[in-house]
């Protein structure tokens, strides 16, 4: 956490690959309990203009 930003928001420190605005509202935040943290590290490709490229999965032995 960086600051608290008013009585309800907090900004975080981000990456700065990832193209996210890092001021979130209290209700977005979950409290870490434990040690261990796992961390996401697969992310969704994204084009020229940061848009996600999302591709159809194959569709095999279908009938309409």
């Amino acid at each position: 956490m960086l600051q608290k930003i008013g009585t309800m928001a907090y900004k975080l420190e981000l990456p700065a690959s990832l193209w996210v605005h890092p001021v979130f509202h209290v209700s977005c935040l979950k409290k870490v309990m434990g040690e261990k943290l796992l961390v996401q590290k697969i992310f969704s490709e994204l084009d020229e203009e940061g848009k996600i490229i999302l591709e159809p999965e194959e569709v095999t032995k279908t009938r309409t």
